[in-house]
């Protein structure tokens, strides 16, 4: 089904690994990329080009930050997390959204001041909180569940708000 393809680009939302060992076992295309996003950044923050996916995989890499975008994993207190831990995935760059139309609650809370900045101007602007658990890994960026977890699953025993406060 996919082996006429030159590449096949599959994005906005986390990819099915059993779905994505059928692809790369059967009719595996020239070049099969992962893009992964939130509508509030572009829909393709990050990409992965995905040749191997071991047979225990319980997720697929997203991979690393698109052209003129970034990326982070962050704590729940603000600061970034280790290669290895989970945090929320926070993603930036030219394709982040001013906010929700006629919502500024909404966009305050989900839209931040980018607090990683570098010396070199490097990431300045705003960062979308995407909710999505992630972690870093040395070859890039893996999610490793599904999306809308990381603030509610952190807050649940402290809310039965469907909408749990950040901090």
């Amino acid at each position: 089904m996919f082996a006429r393809l030159r590449c096949l680009v599959a994005g906005g939302d986390v990819l099915n690994p059993p779905a994505v060992q059928a692809v790369l076992s059967h009719d595996r295309p020239g070049t099969f990329l992962n893009g992964h996003g939130p509508t509030e950044n572009s829909v393709l923050s990050t990409v992965h080009r995905v040749e191997n996916l071991p047979p225990q995989a319980d997720s697929v890499p997203i991979g690393r930050p698109v052209t003129a975008s970034t990326a982070y994993v962050v704590r729940l207190d603000g600061s970034l997390a280790e290669i290895g831990e989970q945090g929320e995935l926070w993603v930036g760059g030219d394709g982040v959204a001013a906010g929700y139309l006629n919502d500024e609650d909404e966009t305050a809370e989900e839209f931040v001041p980018d607090p990683f900045v570098t010396a070199s101007g490097a990431g300045a602007g705003r960062l979308y909180r995407t909710d999505d658990l992630a972690s870093w890994r040395r070859t890039g960026c893996w999610s490793s569940t599904d999306a809308r977890t990381a603030r509610t699953r952190s807050a649940a025993t402290a809310s039965n708000s469907t909408r749990p406060s950040r901090r």
